[in-house]
C-alpha cells in the first residue's frame, strides 16, 4: 500500500499541477469528491498496514490493484 501511494502521488500531482508531497487524503477529497473515496481509503490503509501490521487477503490486493491501475491510467479521473 505504501508503494501504491508512492506511485499515485506523482501521477496525481502531475495531473493537478502540484508537488507530490501535496497529494494527501484531504487534497484527494477536495479534487475527486466521492469518486476519490477509494483512493483516500488506500492512503489511509497504507498508514494502517505500515504501523499496525494489518494483513489483507488476496481479494483485497486484487481490488486495490484495480483501483490503482484505474488512477494510473486516468480512467474515471477528474
Amino acid at each position: 500500500f505504501g508503494a501504491a501511494r508512492s506511485a499515485l502521488q506523482p501521477v496525481l500531482a502531475a495531473r493537478w499541477h502540484l508537488a507530490p508531497d501535496q497529494i494527501t487524503a484531504h487534497e484527494i477529497g477536495a479534487r475527486l469528491g466521492g469518486e476519490g473515496d477509494d483512493v483516500r481509503e488506500l492512503f489511509d490503509l497504507a498508514d494502517e498496514v505500515k504501523y499496525s501490521g494489518h494483513e489483507l487477503t488476496a481479494a483485497d490486493y486484487s481490488r486495490w490493484t484495480r483501483i490503482v491501475a484505474r488512477q494510473m491510467t486516468g480512467e474515471n479521473a477528474s
